[in-house]
């Protein structure tokens, strides 16, 4: 399965579930395992429960200062805290190779 068909994963019992859009998929690994897996071809954690693709990020709503929202091209809305808002805003700003 290509890495970019994947949008966001999220933990679900011992492993994971990947969305690709309307599809999801269980995998066995932890929601830490797969950051390491995806972490070179664009993924980030943006939440302790979450993991998305930044190619299909549309939006970063909320200030670095506090919890916000990670609003994606399919229009799902998901949280982004505010640890790991810093990371995310580095790499949004990094172009990609």
């Amino acid at each position: 399965m290509p890495t970019a068909n994947i949008e966001w994963a999220e933990p679900s019992g011992s492993g994971s579930c990947l969305h690709l859009g309307s599809e999801v998929i269980h995998v066995r690994h932890t929601l830490a395992h797969l950051a390491e897996l995806l972490g070179a071809s664009g993924f980030v954690r943006i939440h302790r429960s979450v993991l998305v693709n930044t190619a299909v990020i549309c939006e970063v709503r909320g200030s670095a200062s506090r919890d916000g929202i990670v609003l994606l091209n399919s229009g799902r809305k998901l949280p982004v805290s505010r640890r790991r808002r810093i990371e995310l805003d580095q790499r949004l700003a990094t172009p990609s190779a």
